[in-house]
């Protein structure tokens, strides 16, 4: 079974590296959108910046990070959007493809009809290229139309397409009836589109509340640090305050472009499953487990977490202290449930 990989892609440092990787997608460099893109960011440097009454020596440096942010920010964005039209070419290729061939049982036949369903784009150029191939070979028809489909596999460095193609080839060469293996090709696919998709939307969420949070976090930040101004103790005008809140702003520019590079990965290559040794020995532990022993094999983590709730409620007594203390006691006391279900979102993430 072949494997396709991506290549690692670069960090995004200049306008001219953007160009460059934005053209590899198909996609131009929109001065209009990045002036503006600049603008933004730029004037969120300078309001953070102002909000936490940053030095203009920290400030200048927040702006020049922000600045060198722009540019992967731009193309993740662009890069997003190219991976799910990607998505969507295949999935409608893989579901078209499989329609027509029930009826033709031809690759050619079945690869014309495909194509009318695209008007532009990536897929078009591809199929486009694909019959070009075929034309060329027509001295050797088989292998021509082997190559076609290679050369759509490698366009978009997708398993699903080499396993579906072969499929093709195999009916094709041997003949006989094929729609109840369609019909189950055809829920796996649905199935594969449903876990790409929640997986997508899963991580938009992800970002999204992970901003929030830290804008949040960011207020109570800035509202603690203007208490202390008004107070005798003020602590903004100290360099290790200065360092720590420059710190906070720049982490603010890099959370976006952390994220966004989890947004901009293919949604075509397939995840790495768990090995076969390693699901069986989850297996057997799933097999055996019973609660009652594995809270008797944590016992001590539990007679530890109570001995430390213990010591800090002693040390520091307070509403906060307790808090944390009950918490601490039902991690202890539930250690066993905490490693269960860990294990069992470990073996759905392995494909098991």
């Amino acid at each position: 079974m072949r494997k396709y990989r991506k290549k690692r892609e670069k960090r995004i440092l200049t306008p001219l590296q953007t160009t460059e990787a934005l053209e590899a997608i198909g996609e131009k460099f929109d001065k209009k959108k990045a002036l503006f893109c600049y603008m933004i960011v730029l004037l969120t440097a300078v309001i953070l910046g102002l909000l936490f009454e940053i030095h203009i020596t920290f400030l200048i440096l927040i702006n020049i990070v922000y600045v060198c942010c722009v540019p992967q920010l731009l193309f993740n964005h662009s890069k997003s959007a190219y991976e799910t039209k990607r998505f969507h070419d295949v999935n409608s290729y893989m579901s078209q493809m499989a329609q027509s061939f029930i009826y033709t049982q031809d690759v050619i036949e079945s690869l014309k009809e495909t194509a009318t369903c695209f008007s532009s784009g990536l897929m078009t150029n591809t199929l486009s290229y694909a019959f070009e191939i075929i034309e060329n070979g027509k001295m050797n028809i088989k292998q021509a139309e082997k190559d076609a489909l290679s050369y759509i596999e490698t366009s978009y460095s997708c398993e699903k397409l080499h396993n579906l193609h072969l499929f093709f080839i195999s009916v094709q060469e041997i003949g006989g009836e094929c729609q109840k293996e369609f019909k189950i090709l055809e829920n796996m696919r649905i199935a594969w589109q449903g876990v790409v998709e929640s997986g997508r939307v899963k991580r938009y969420w992800e970002r999204n509340i992970g901003a929030c949070l830290y804008v949040l976090f960011l207020g109570v930040a800035i509202m603690m640090l203007h208490v202390m101004r008004n107070s005798n103790l003020d602590i903004m005008t100290l360099p290790a305050t200065q360092v720590v809140d420059s710190i906070l702003l720049i982490g603010f520019i890099l959370y976006f472009v952390f994220m966004d590079n989890r947004l901009n990965k293919s949604l075509l290559v397939d995840p790495v499953l768990m090995t076969e040794e390693k699901a069986a020995a989850y297996y057997t532990y799933f097999e055996h487990y019973n609660a009652k022993t594995e809270w008797e094999k944590y016992r001590g983590i539990t007679l530890l977490s109570v001995f430390a709730a213990a010591v800090v409620l002693y040390l520091s007594p307070s509403w906060m202290t307790l808090a944390f203390a009950i918490c601490l006691i039902f991690v202890g006391c539930n250690i066993h449930t905490i490693i269960h279900i860990m294990a069992v979102n470990t073996m759905k993430k392995g494909g098991y």
